[in-house]
């Protein structure tokens, strides 16, 4: 009987471990957190395309797919540099747009673990 319990328990608490430790991706109006970036590219600014649903996001995808962030935003070197090396490291981030922007511009970016 006692054998049984702790099988039980054993399994429960596996159980619990998987659900704790799963990303729960979320793009809401404004915001995406725990997104993985998928792809990263700079010409004239530099575009992201993460694993989120960016249509939530209540701004206009450039190209109906990036989130962009200009070059003359005033922290570009210090997001572009965290943003860079979430992708290198297949980390999740939350990226925060302006509303209403053209492109979906990015107002800042933060560090999202699950």
């Amino acid at each position: 009987m006692f054998l049984r319990f702790l099988k039980s328990m054993a399994a429960s608490f596996a159980l619990l471990l998987c659900f704790a430790s799963a990303a729960h991706a979320v793009c809401e109006p404004g915001w995406c957190r725990d997104e993985r970036i998928t792809t990263f590219y700079i010409s004239d600014h530099l575009y992201l395309w993460t694993s989120g649903d960016e249509s939530q996001l209540n701004c206009d995808l450039f190209q109906g797919d990036y989130l962009t962030l200009r070059r003359n935003h005033q922290s570009f070197d210090a997001i572009y540099a965290f943003l860079l090396s979430a992708y290198a490291q297949d980390e999740p981030v939350m990226v925060r747009v302006y509303e209403g922007s053209d492109g979906c511009q990015i107002a800042y970016a933060r560090g999202s673990r699950p």
